[in-house]
């Protein structure tokens, strides 16, 4: 099996968007999204600015991603939101994918 075919699915809550009668934007609905990945929990080194607390850091890679910045996804009894913009990395159609930063923002399991 490849990395980038993935090894767990994450449940990706993408938001959308809409106008209110001044404009402003507001979420009014969200869809949820299966995507087949790999998500590696970071060390403090690989994590540099992004970690809040140790072992709070993860990367997640997959051929696709629907999320935004700030969008949350749920993976392994915890919620993650992800940390800036997805980075898509091009090559060959077999290395093409994306990796995408989170924290740790609620562990499901502990309540």
């Amino acid at each position: 099996m490849s990395l980038l075919d993935g090894r767990d699915t994450v449940a990706v809550h993408v938001p959308h968007l809409s106008k209110d009668e001044w404009g402003t934007m507001k979420r009014d609905s969200e869809s949820i999204v299966a995507v087949a990945c790999t998500v590696q929990w970071q060390t403090p080194g690989q994590s540099g600015d992004l970690e809040i607390a140790p072992g709070t850091d993860v990367i997640v890679i997959a051929r696709e991603w629907p999320g935004k910045s700030g969008c949350r996804f749920e993976w392994d009894g915890c919620w993650f939101e992800q940390a800036g913009v997805a980075k898509h990395l091009r090559g060959s159609v077999a290395t093409e994918h994306f990796e995408v930063h989170a924290r740790l923002i609620e562990n499901l399991e502990v309540v």
